[in-house]
């Protein structure tokens, strides 16, 4: 039985990478672009038993991060990258807020196909820029199995073996998926109101769907024979 578990400090991104929204060198201390948690990395076998031999091995990551952002052809602090301008997260109870956004932003709220991640995420930083890869994937693992027959030919061997990669997902389809998200654009800017002398957005309807999320490989079995002389 193996097992391994780790967990890593936060550190810095360089500056292309998301971005506070008035200052492009600002880069104020946070979680940085390969963060996570947790991992874990569980091993084991059980003795030969008539030549069979079967082993597993469950591989797990949580805690990886990601950020809102701003989509759309224009920048917003005026640094000439268009993809790394982090997202105000507007308050949908505010009245001062134009009505479509604050319908955008409660419509991701309550729309039980944008997960949780998602959900939180906007929860934590409403009235505010997003905080920098403030999001939060969940837990994520896959098992894999290997099943080994040995069978005796005079003085050769001939090893027969059946790999199962992802045998949680063979069992229920909703298993071993990911809904692990990359930056996300939580709205898009549209425009400059020069009588207001703000910018304006749409929300992004579709931001952290289930469905455009899930990620992973499913199950496949592979088949193996070696003949050792």
């Amino acid at each position: 039985l193996h097992i391994e578990a780790h967990s890593f400090p936060t550190r810095r991104s360089s500056d292309l990478f998301p971005s506070h929204d008035s200052d492009p060198r600002d880069k104020t201390v946070s979680y940085s672009d390969d963060q996570f948690s947790d991992k874990l990395v569980i091993s084991a076998a059980t003795p030969s038993v008539k030549g069979f031999q079967l082993g597993a091995i469950l591989n797990g990551v949580g805690g990886t991060r990601y950020s809102f952002m701003v989509g759309g052809n224009k920048s917003l602090n005026g640094d000439f990258v268009l993809t790394n301008d982090l997202a105000f997260v507007f308050d949908p109870n505010n009245p001062s807020v134009p009505e479509p956004i604050r319908k955008g932003i409660q419509g991701l709220l309550d729309n039980p196909e944008v997960t949780e991640s998602v959900k939180n995420y906007i929860r934590q930083n409403i009235g505010k820029v997003a905080e920098r890869n403030g999001g939060v994937n969940p837990f994520y693992y896959t098992v894999d199995l290997r099943l080994t027959k040995d069978i005796k030919i005079l003085s050769r061997t001939l090893s027969v073996s059946a790999d199962c990669f992802n045998f949680m997902n063979l069992l229920d389809k909703a298993q071993g998926v990911s809904y692990n998200h990359g930056n996300i654009n939580l709205v898009t800017m549209t425009g400059f109101d020069q009588t207001t002398k703000n910018y304006t957005y749409t929300v992004e309807s579709g931001a952290g769907r289930k469905q455009s999320t899930a990620g992973g490989t499913p199950w496949r079995i592979q088949l193996g024979l070696r003949y050792a002389f």
